[in-house]
């Protein structure tokens, strides 16, 4: 078998990143798993999706997988690649001392087997499910003009997409779905789409979207400053927090769109909300 480029820089990254770390008794099996693992991985991009969905392994999944796009990049420059692979060793290091603290190593193996067959191992379940919230069609997504990008980025979850990700497009369609039913001075159950936001901020910062967590942030204060009436609901509000909704999904699902406009509604609900807190 070919070994890539990319799958020995990865293997070698982690061996050097175990160099970093105090000696433990299971560091040598686990490190030696994740190497051979990498070394002999057909399919990266396949197998990194799978760790991904394992919470347990999303942060260090997501750390070789910004090696690897940096590999695959066209831009990579050789004149720092010495420099970038001990970076990224050190970056890895805290990662995988977690990893090597909490997991045996027979059942890393486990996994790490089942992956390789392509088996579902994982035990993450999403806590929404899409039932729980049916589609109004008197009020599709399809027909809201300010959001004719979304129906394409809110597609049906599919099966290649992690257990976390379809979760993120589950809470994403539903809170989009409310929005649509708010109206001033309506009593709306904002307690519970606040805390699908909080899921949501919770969920994106496990697979690494930090700025994905930061809106949902963001909308949950939004929904909160309605609730309470600080803010009052108007035509403006409710694009400002669907704006949000679209940078969310846009970006966990890695759609290549523009998404200027929508940053700048979701900074104009960003200043309404601290303007709020100053009136205080």
């Amino acid at each position: 078998m070919t070994v890539s480029l990319t799958n020995k820089f990865a293997a070698s990254v982690i061996e050097l990143a175990a160099e970093n770390i105090r000696q433990r008794p299971n560091k040598s099996a686990i490190t030696k798993m994740f190497v051979d693992f990498f070394y002999s991985s057909n399919d990266l991009t396949r197998d990194l999706q799978k760790l991904k969905s394992n919470t347990e392994f999303a942060r260090f999944a997501i750390r070789i997988s910004e090696i690897v796009s940096y590999l695959n990049s066209s831009e990579i420059s050789f004149l720092v690649i010495n420099s970038y692979f001990r970076d990224s060793a050190l970056k890895l290091a805290p990662v995988l001392s977690e990893i090597i603290d909490r997991i045996e190593a027979e059942r890393l193996r486990t996994i790490l087997n089942a992956i390789k067959d392509n088996v579902e191992t994982h035990e993450y379940k999403p806590t929404v499910q899409e039932d729980d919230y049916p589609v109004n069609d008197s009020q599709s997504l399809s027909k809201i003009a300010f959001l004719k990008k979304l129906p394409a980025i809110l597609s049906e979850p599919n099966e290649e997409e992690t257990n976390i990700i379809r979760e993120i497009a589950i809470i994403v369609k539903a809170t989009n779905e409310f929005l649509d039913t708010l109206r001033p001075g309506d009593s709306a159950d904002y307690k519970k789409y606040s805390e699908l936001m909080r899921r949501c901020s919770f969920l994106t910062t496990i697979i690494g979207f930090d700025i994905s967590s930061r809106k949902a942030i963001l909308l949950r204060k939004g929904l909160e400053k309605c609730s309470s009436g600080e803010i009052k609901i108007t035509d403006e509000i409710i694009r400002q927090m669907k704006s949000c909704l679209i940078i969310i999904i846009a970006l966990s699902r890695g759609k290549k769109i523009d998404l200027d406009q929508y940053f700048n509604r979701a900074k104009e609900l960003q200043v309404i909300i601290e303007k709020s807190i100053g009136e205080k």
